[in-house]
């Protein structure tokens, strides 16, 4: 699960975030780790889930959802055209989204929320939540072992992400340092040739 949420973490941006909220688990266990931890994010996370259930809608039951939101969320009851209460709808939600991505998403991501989140999920065995557990393997090279691809995907997690996190081979006397983050070269100094082996 480490990995998984390490994975996440890389991809916290709003895009990333709205594509997860897509799936009803995520909803859940997020707010139950606003609710315990008594954040103060949790308008703008139900705002954000009820966008995401008005984009599945279409015609007469979209306009209905659209005021009903816009009354609820948006305290606006002043706009009667459909078309620009959406384009204040997608405004707001694009707000609401980036807050959650940048203030909310790697808290939660560390909470055991998240953990419970990724085991409903990993249970669930949906293929599209695949791409949501499993890094984008297609960089790698086909002719791997299990042991090697899996490796070679913690390196791919971890290039470019700015926290200090090192990989150490366990089963190798020593604990030698396999893989790191950029973050490691950034609070030590040396260089990831310096430090692997």
């Amino acid at each position: 699960d480490a990995f998984r949420k390490v994975m996440w973490l890389r991809h916290a941006n709003p895009e990333f975030v709205r594509s997860i909220l897509l799936h009803p688990p995520t909803g859940k266990y997020w707010k139950r780790f606003l609710e315990a931890k008594e954040r103060p994010m949790m308008y703008s996370l139900d705002f954000c889930l009820a966008v995401s259930k008005h984009d599945e809608l279409e015609g007469d039951e979209r306009r209905k959802h659209a005021f009903e939101m816009a009354a609820k969320f948006l305290r606006e009851t002043g706009i009667s055209d459909p078309e620009d209460l959406d384009e204040r709808i997608k405004e707001e939600s694009d707000n609401a989204m980036r807050r959650l991505a940048e203030e909310e998403f790697a808290p939660f991501i560390a909470s055991r929320m998240c953990t419970k989140l990724l085991h409903e999920l990993r249970n669930a065995k949906t293929r599209i939540l695949t791409c949501f557990l499993y890094p984008d393997s297609s960089r790698l090279p086909k002719d791997l072992t299990k042991e090697q691809k899996c490796l070679e995907s913690l390196k791919l997690a971890l290039s470019g992400f700015s926290l200090p996190v090192m990989l150490c081979d366990r089963s190798i006397p020593g604990l030698p340092i396999v893989g790191l983050s950029d973050g490691v070269s950034k609070l030590t100094g040396y260089t990831a040739a310096d430090l692997i082996g």
